[in-house]
């Protein structure tokens, strides 16, 4: 009789962690907002193509993202740009990559005689990273020198992706630039990033490709922490 007993126990244990497993894995499901885009710009023959996102679904545009060809802006130049670049449209802040280039820390400064261009640079994520709040604040990373990475401060909207810049033949005065910067440069990568709502912080990515020198940008798919103060993997 015991043997019996014991034997049902261990045919209905296995149902039972099945089960809880799939519950387990359904709240965690529940806990993130994954949205599929696909949506594919190009500046190849005009100045700027964009698409808006919404991360959360609250159908209220989250983050504006661009292609964008100086070639095609109206205008004469003294270089020429060709950039991929992220704008946000609500209370949030991106992750930005730590550079040293002329003393600016966060920023890339381009220098044609006196007139400077500077570009804030997105850190390139890939899947299987955690982006949460032990990504230290742009204040935090600024006073450690060990620090690579950090949430941007508060009112940065635009950061690049990545950008060619060269400098107009036409106007050889200029200091000669010819580079090509950023860890989306022809890359598929995830932007960090978090955002402030009524209940706290919360955090995400995006997954974005880069291609034909900056030209083209394929804007692929999102993930968003519906949970306050809550890490987010990037799948």
């Amino acid at each position: 009789m015991k043997y019996t007993i014991y034997k049902k126990i261990l045919c209905v244990l296995p149902a039972t962690l099945l089960l809880l497993a799939a519950c387990k894995k359904s709240d965690s499901n529940k806990s993130a907002v994954i949205n599929n885009y696909n949506a594919n710009l190009s500046a190849v023959t005009q100045n700027s193509d964009y698409t808006a996102i919404d991360v959360d679904n609250d159908a209220v545009p989250d983050f504006k993202i661009y292609a964008f060809n100086s070639t095609y802006d109206g205008f004469k130049s003294f270089e020429t740009t060709k950039n991929a670049y992220i704008v946000s449209t609500q209370d949030s802040t991106k992750i930005v990559l730590t550079s040293s280039f002329g003393n600016y820390g966060w920023y890339r400064a381009y220098i044609f005689n006196s007139y400077s261009v500077y570009y804030p640079y997105t850190k390139g994520f890939s899947a299987g990273a955690a982006i949460g709040a032990a990504i230290p604040d742009y204040a935090t990373a600024i006073k450690n020198t060990n620090s690579t990475i950090a949430f941007e401060r508060a009112g940065q909207t635009v950061d690049y992706l990545a950008s060619s810049v060269s400098p107009d033949p036409s106007n050889p005065q200029f200091t000669t630039y010819n580079e090509s910067e950023g860890a989306f440069d022809n890359a598929t990568q995830y932007i960090g990033f978090s955002m402030l709502k009524a209940d706290g912080r919360h955090y995400g990515w995006i997954k974005i490709a880069v291609s034909n020198s900056n030209l083209n940008v394929q804007v692929i798919s999102s993930g968003y922490s519906t949970v306050a103060g809550r890490s987010i993997t990037i799948n």
